[in-house]
């Protein structure tokens, strides 16, 4: 297992194996929390946009923008009256 020292000025180094496997470059951000007594979690924010792709699948539906502005119109008209 992995591990490290906290330096005199309370930075911690984190190991090239962790940062290998986290993919972690310079300048990434690290969220930490606290789980339990003295355990703590850390989340990376370096996920790629791109590797979001098509994880919802595709739309069930499209919709033109003529479909969209009568539900939209109804919606206004409602408001207005209150």
């Amino acid at each position: 297992m992995p591990s490290t020292k906290l330096g005199k000025n309370g930075r911690l180094t984190i190991p090239a194996e962790i940062r290998r496997y986290l993919k972690l470059k310079p300048g990434d951000q690290i969220d930490f929390f606290i789980e339990r007594e003295r355990e703590v979690s850390m989340v990376t924010h370096n996920l790629d946009i791109r590797a979001l792709k098509g994880i919802l699948g595709p739309a069930p539906r499209r919709a033109s923008l003529k479909e969209m502005d009568a539900p939209i119109r109804q919606g206004a008209a409602r408001t207005m009256r209150r």
